[in-house]
């Protein structure tokens, strides 16, 4: 399941969770969409209709005009508990979507934690016991190799799903809502849509193929950095391979490394030195054993006639 919300705002500032209210929830289950309007907002109904960019991106979306904001996030969260998703896409959900949704819900009295089971954790992020959350711009922020500004989801989905969505300059959402509603509707669900491909296309494979070998939870597969994603990889490694049988026998081991030295003197002549190590363990008990000891030998060599004797320089 992945979804969008759109919000009102006031003419250029960022939309405010005590004012603004949310006017349209767009969202997309197994390749169906669905749109949820809020009348109190928009103008009109709006019917049932398709969008579909781009061959095998396929939009079918289904309307529920509901009469006010409230109604328009309860559908939203039955809708949810109907459905019950395994996976939720969003698109910086962390950090817009769902707290946006969660303050709107709290306006009316809908704990979203118990209507859906999403609450906000320790490191403000919003996460599930039965559901995982997978916010697609994690994923483009460390994995997409996009530039730092081609990371908007207008840009990632020209850049990665291959066609250019539907533009909408933010200052217009909310006349829009009056003036052109369907246009606003068709702005609404390409976002949908967008989030929904990019997710299957891309991250579902990606993430879920990583939690095969480290375990770890969807969510922080997604989340944690490469560094440690890298360390828990090498610690489960390490605790899959069996301890070593060490014999405490007598045993001499022999490692001869060649380094090739090349340095030119004022004829350019070549130089070339042989360092061998030998490494030596004695024969000891388990209590009195006692740590390697490193012999090395590295014969010298001059810049000199006689030490370094002329050679074909090829």
């Amino acid at each position: 399941m992945a979804y969008d919300i759109e919000t009102t705002k006031q003419p250029l500032k960022f939309p405010d969770q005590q004012i603004d209210q949310v006017m349209m929830i767009s969202y997309m289950i197994d390749g169906q969409g669905y749109l949820i309007t809020n009348r109190d907002i928009v103008s009109e109904d709006i019917d049932d209709f398709e969008y579909t960019p781009k061959d095998g991106y396929d939009g079918p979306f289904t309307v529920f005009n509901m009469p006010d904001e409230e109604a328009t996030i309860r559908h939203f969260f039955e809708h949810i508990r109907t459905a019950q998703p395994t996976v939720m896409a969003t698109f910086n959900g962390d950090f817009f979507d769902f707290p946006f949704l969660c303050a709107r819900a709290m306006v009316y009295g809908i704990d979203m934690y118990t209507e859906t089971g999403f609450a906000k954790d320790n490191e403000e992020e919003f996460k599930s016991n039965a559901c995982a959350h997978m916010d697609c711009f994690r994923w483009v922020k460390r994995d997409s190799y996009l530039p730092q500004g081609s990371q908007g989801l207008k840009a990632v989905t020209t850049a990665k799903l291959g066609y250019n969505p539907i533009e909408l300059d933010p200052e217009l959402m909310t006349p829009y809502a009056q003036e052109q509603p369907q246009i606003l509707a068709q702005y609404s669900v390409s976002d949908a849509v967008a989030t929904y491909y990019l997710y299957m296309k891309y991250v579902h494979p990606f993430i879920f193929s990583l939690c095969n070998i480290i375990p770890l939870r969807p969510d922080d597969v997604l989340r944690k950095g490469s560094g440690t994603l890298c360390e828990t990889l090498l610690m489960v490694r390490r605790c899959c391979q069996p301890v070593p049988h060490i014999s405490y026998a007598t045993r001499r081991l022999k490692h001869t490394v060649q380094v090739s030295l090349c340095r030119t003197n004022t004829r350019k002549r070549m130089v070339r030195s042989t360092m061998v190590i030998y490494l030596h363990r004695r024969h000891t008990s388990a209590a009195t054993s006692r740590p390697w000891r490193l012999v090395c030998s590295v014969p010298t060599s001059r810049h000199t006639s006689r030490s370094c004797p002329r050679r074909a320089n090829r």
